[in-house]
This record gives C-alpha cells, sequence and structure tokens, in this order.
C-alpha cells in the first residue's frame, strides 16, 4: 500500500486486507502507547520477564533505563526485551498490555488486526492488515518525538547511572547501512538507502517473513 499521510488517501493497493503476521512493525503500536501512557523521563527498572528472543537491545534485569532510551532501543536495533520492558510498565504483564493495544487499534480504526505480543514476535492470532498498519503510521507520524526517532541512525543509550551502554544502529535499509564487523573484518553491506526516506520500522520472523513500514516525504 502508499498512501499520502497528510490526507490518509490510497495511491496504490494490493491485497491490503489480508490478515498477516506484522512481526517487530508491532512496536510501532507499543511506541504511540508509550508516549500516551509514560514521560519520556521516567525511569523504569527492567524485570526479568525482559529476557526474550529475537532481536535485542541488550537489556539485563535490574539495570534502569528511560523511557526514552527504551523507545529508541525497541525502534532502532529493534529490541524485544525493551518492547516487554515498557509493556509490563504500561500494564502489569504482556496479556494486559495486549488488551491496552487492541483497545488502541479499535479506537484508530484498525478494524482487522488483532495484537497478542508488544514486540511482534510470532503468537497465535497476532495478524494485521497492511490498511491498518497504514491508520498506525499516520498515528506515530503525528508525534514529533517519534518522528525523530524514526529517523535516526544511530544513537548511544544508557542506563541512568551510566555505567551500561547501548550502542544502536537502524535496521531500516532505506534510511540506513548498519556496519556489519565478523571479528577483525569489518564487511561493507550493500547500499540500499533511498534519500528522502524518514523512518519507520522493519520486522522479520519466520511467519512473517521480511515486513516494513517506511515513510519518505518528497514535496
Amino acid at each position: 500500500l502508499l498512501m499520502d499521510a497528510s490526507t490518509g488517501t490510497i495511491l496504490y493497493e494490493k491485497d491490503i486486507d489480508v490478515k498477516l503476521a506484522p512481526a517487530s512493525t508491532t512496536k510501532i503500536m507499543t511506541a504511540v502507547l508509550a508516549v500516551e501512557k509514560l514521560s519520556l523521563e521516567q525511569e523504569i527498572t527492567v524485570p526479568a520477564e525482559a529476557q526474550s528472543t529475537g532481536t535485542l537491545m541488550g537489556l539485563k534485569p535490574g539495570n534502569v533505563v528511560t523511557v526514552e532510551t527504551l523507545i529508541y532501543g525497541m525502534m532502532l536495533c529493534s529490541g524485544n526485551d525493551a518492547a516487554v520492558t515498557l509493556a509490563i510498565q504500561m500494564a502489569g504483564s504482556q496479556e494486559g498490555f495486549a488488551a491496552m493495544m487492541n483497545e488502541k487499534a479499535q479506537e484508530i480504526g484498525m478494524e482487522d488486526s488483532h495484537f497478542v505480543t508488544a514486540s511482534g514476535l510470532d503468537a497465535e492470532g497476532h495478524t494485521v492488515t497492511v490498511r491498518d498498519m497504514a491508520r498506525l503510521a499516520r498515528v506515530y507520524l503525528s508525534n514529533e518525538f517519534l518522528r525523530k526517532v524514526a529517523e535516526t541512525k544511530k544513537y548511544q543509550g544508557t542506563t541512568v547511572d551510566k555505567t551500561v551502554s547501548f550502542p544502536m544502529e537502524n535496521t531500516n535499509r532505506l534510511l540506513h547501512t548498519p556496519t556489519k564487523a565478523t571479528g577483525e573484518d569489518v564487511i561493507d553491506m550493500p547500499d540500499f538507502t533511498y534519500a528522502f526516506t524518514t523512518g519507520l520500522k522493519t520486522g522479520t520472523t519466520s511467519s512473517a517473513k521480511g515486513c516494513l513500514v517506511a515513510c519518505a516525504p518528497n514535496d
């Protein structure tokens, strides 16, 4: 689907109401709720449940980090640990947060989507449509801080006490070509960047395959 974000007008569509696994594009919803329910300066102690599989920011239980750092960790390097930490802070449990996600989805007109996980890890019944994800992206892009996060290529996060650092690179290859290091060698990655790109979120799981929600203003 190609949409004019300012008006919601759909310019191109194909199979946009098919229910699909969204992988980490799910984190767009988690970020929207985080800025709605929490303050960016709020300090959170990472819970044991944040030890997750898949892509990680690198959090350890007991780390104290701000909501702002967690949102960067979730949106840039797609940290499942960051998503779970935010979810538990907002709702007390991942199940409770899924209910919060589904309530927000209904509020913004995501009529054919259902959320089960905060991170986007595959789960039965965790499905969205492309039409609904475009609606969600418009809500995300209405927030100035979230727009800034989405277009950030690299970010250095830390714990509140500055003892642990979290170097992050954006996974969106339209926006940024990451540095791939293997031992002593640095591998040149193919360049897929598009000059106008300002976000938004990638996702990959075995069930979903590759997913992308992207935005690029050009006149």
